[in-house]
């Protein structure tokens, strides 16, 4: 789970996967993102994966311009923030054509918040 920003987009989000499967489509949650031109998109989420301390996260556009795409982006959890910057990383991957999957994916600078990766165990 985190919220951050970027110098191009505000996300929130919050994403967990099933204790029962533990299956990367079984995943619930929903994801915020809020661009500097004003436009938002939103939805719940269709995919979660963990990998240490990378998760990947694809969404099913609900509400805003790209509705009914599917949109993913990569996160990784590098601790808590040191003097107030961030230590995470985000990886925008943009529209997709399918449920997890990610393709050219555009790597952001988090200006301000925090991402939280674990895996349960």
């Amino acid at each position: 789970m985190g919220a951050f920003t970027t110098a191009l987009e505000h996300v929130a989000f919050a994403a967990q996967s099933s204790p029962k499967t533990n299956l990367a489509a079984a995943a619930t949650g929903y994801v915020v993102q809020e661009y500097t031109d004003g436009t938002s998109n939103s939805g719940p989420v269709t995919c979660f994966a963990v990998n240490g301390t990378m998760a990947f996260i694809s969404f099913l556009v609900k509400n805003g311009p790209d509705k009914g795409q599917y949109r993913s982006f990569i996160v990784v959890d590098g601790g808590q923030p040191v003097m107030g910057v961030p230590t995470d990383s985000y990886s925008d991957c943009g529209n997709q054509t399918n449920n997890c999957f990610t393709n050219n994916c555009y790597p952001q600078t988090l200006l301000r918040g925090n991402i939280v990766v674990s895996s349960g165990s």
